[in-house]
């Protein structure tokens, strides 16, 4: 049985790919100019829809869900101002190298500064806090459109997870009618790529050697995100006697014997 889909492509093409992908939770803020992307999305089983209608809230919400999880974690809004609320949940992204995966409506180009409500310049707009910035066509007509629209979309997929990884943006135009329904048709080209590791700390040695012949020690780790690996190997130097193992609350340590309210242990100490 053949599922259904948006009759806009770009929208079918990009809820097909996630699911290759590994998105397997998107985060919508309603709105009628994005319709084909949730309707696309709605009819991808393999993938999650929540429904958060505040962006800035839908924003965190998708950041730390991916922070959580390790995953990609997809966004839909509508056209126009909509988009500007998930600004810093972007800017955290981009400094915590999290895959956020921003997909935004948008008014034809030929309606933009023309004084129509909801449109805005949208391409470009959160600049060099991306890993990559997409605008697809309005309308792929044929199979050399279609093709531009598979390579574009499975880049920045890439892009999404590749290290370092981060958030990308992409802005479909959409012209009405929105709400058209079809049976899927053939998928999306897509190219496969290697599994990423998305821990973003690396020991890629045994510490606990090398420092043995140190007396005392203080490791200090910042905001950061330590997998199995790194958390039992810091959980190792933990024990070691000349060692101190200390991080703020946003280093995420999950060791026993860390000291990870640091800002408490300093204003207890004497001046």
């Amino acid at each position: 049985m053949r599922r259904s889909t948006s009759d806009h492509y770009c929208a079918s093409a990009i809820a097909a790919l996630c699911a290759r992908a590994g998105v397997d939770r998107v985060i919508i803020s309603p709105g009628s100019r994005s319709a084909p992307l949730v309707l696309a999305f709605h009819h991808q089983p393999e993938i999650e829809c929540l429904t958060i209608i505040d962006e800035r809230s839908a924003g965190f919400f998708a950041l730390g869900s991916a922070m959580v999880t390790g995953r990609p974690v997809a966004l839909i809004c509508t056209s126009g101002s909509a988009l500007l609320n998930y600004g810093p949940a972007i800017a955290e992204a981009a400094y915590q190298n999290v895959p956020l995966l921003i997909l935004s409506a948008d008014r034809p180009e030929e309606l933009i500064d023309q004084g129509e409500g909801q449109a805005i310049r949208q391409t470009g707009l959160f600049g060099d806090l991306l890993r990559g910035s997409y605008t697809m066509p309005r309308k792929p007509i044929d199979d050399l459109a279609r093709s531009f629209v598979d390579r574009q979309l499975n880049e920045a997929l890439m892009k999404l997870t590749a290290p370092p990884p981060g958030p990308v943006h992409i802005n479909f135009p959409f012209q009405e009618p929105l709400y058209g329904i079809c049976e899927a048709g053939v998928a999306p080209r897509w190219i496969a790529r290697e599994p990423v590791d998305h821990s973003l700390a690396r020991l890629g040695w045994d510490m606990t050697e090398d420092l043995a012949g140190y007396e005392r020690i203080i490791v200090l780790l910042g905001q950061g995100h330590p997998g199995p690996r790194e958390q039992k190997q810091l959980a190792r130097l933990a024990e070691m006697s000349q060692v101190v193992v200390l991080g703020e609350a946003t280093s995420n340590l999950g060791i026993e014997k860390a000291i990870t309210c640091l800002d408490r242990v300093l204003a207890g100490m004497p001046g």
